[in-house]
């Protein structure tokens, strides 16, 4: 580098450098020249937040409580079909108010959300937080 006043040159060392986000204080001029050495750089690549890490426990259980959410919508699917078809065969149940003989889809929906409110439990809450 090659300052005007004095024409001589200065080598640029480790003790002339600020790192990024360092702040000067106390100095009433200085020369800057600004370096970039990529965002490989170590200073870099610290500044970047950790990635998450799991452990094998939270990734068998985030898999378990996967597979118990898949099987209880199966099993709310297949008691809905079911309970479709035997409300379809007992239409002369007199205790049982059908107010139309067909099936509707409002009925579908709410015998699906009836079956999934009653196996919600099959996952414990305490075993929902670890999926993120």
């Amino acid at each position: 580098m090659q300052i005007d006043q004095d024409e001589k040159e200065y080598p640029i060392e480790v003790e002339q450098i600020l790192l990024y986000g360092t702040m000067l204080k106390n100095t009433q001029f200085i020369y800057r020249l600004s370096v970039y050495t990529g965002k490989h750089s170590k200073l870099m690549m610290n500044s970047e937040d950790a990635p998450y890490k799991m452990s094998k426990m939270e990734k068998v259980t985030n898999k378990t409580i996967l597979a118990l959410f898949v099987l209880q919508w199966f099993i709310t699917i297949l008691c809905a079909i079911c309970s479709a078809i035997w409300q379809d065969q007992h239409l002369n149940m007199w205790y049982l108010f059908h107010k139309n003989p067909t099936l509707s889809v409002k009925y579908g929906f709410q015998s699906i959300i009836t079956f999934f409110t009653l196996f919600h439990n099959m996952i414990p809450i305490r075993c929902v937080i670890f999926i993120i």
